[in-house]
């Protein structure tokens, strides 16, 4: 498994003697940071990023033909930059959802808690009909389980108003 921050070291080796080997991104040219063995026979990436998924070619060549290997690269990062989109007041009775999101490969797994107790484990928290017990810190936590790193952020939601029928000092 390849992380952000980490090496690969890919090697291009073939059955036979080899004159030449060339290596290459399909798509797309080596990252900067690509460094080369003498011999070619090396590829090294240091230092990963995101931006440096993506498939990796050697081309390997000698006098009776030429061969080709492939390997694909997914580098796995986040959660990063967690979000939660919803409204900040609502009226009692209104309908709410809350949405949590952050950057994360693979995508993050979320939960959400109201102090301090768990109410969902999905991207989104929805309230069919907000009360005054709906009111308070959302946290939503992101957890990428390639990564082992988690990310939360906190929403306050405010219900204001009465449920229809409830009057104060009457």
């Amino acid at each position: 498994m390849t992380v952000v921050g980490g090496n690969l070291t890919l090697q291009c080796q073939a059955d036979a003697p080899v004159e030449s080997r060339q290596w290459s991104r399909v798509g797309q040219p080596l990252p900067p940071h690509a460094t080369l063995s003498t011999d070619n026979s090396t590829l090294s990436l240091t230092l990963l990023s995101p931006s440096d998924t993506g498939d990796y070619e050697c081309r390997a060549t000698n006098p009776v033909g030429t061969g080709t290997g492939t390997y694909s690269l997914t580098v796995y990062y986040g959660p990063d930059n967690a979000v939660i989109t919803g409204p900040d007041t609502v009226n009692i009775s209104d309908s709410v959802i809350l949405h949590c999101s952050a950057q994360s490969m693979p995508p993050a797994t979320f939960t959400w808690t109201l102090s301090g107790t768990i109410v969902s484990t999905s991207t989104q928290y929805t309230i069919h009909s907000a009360s005054s017990a709906d009111q308070g810190n959302y946290t939503c936590m992101g957890h990428n389980q390639n990564t082992n790193s988690t990310v939360s952020v906190v929403h306050e939601l405010s219900v204001i108003g009465e449920r229809e029928g409830e009057c104060d000092g009457v």
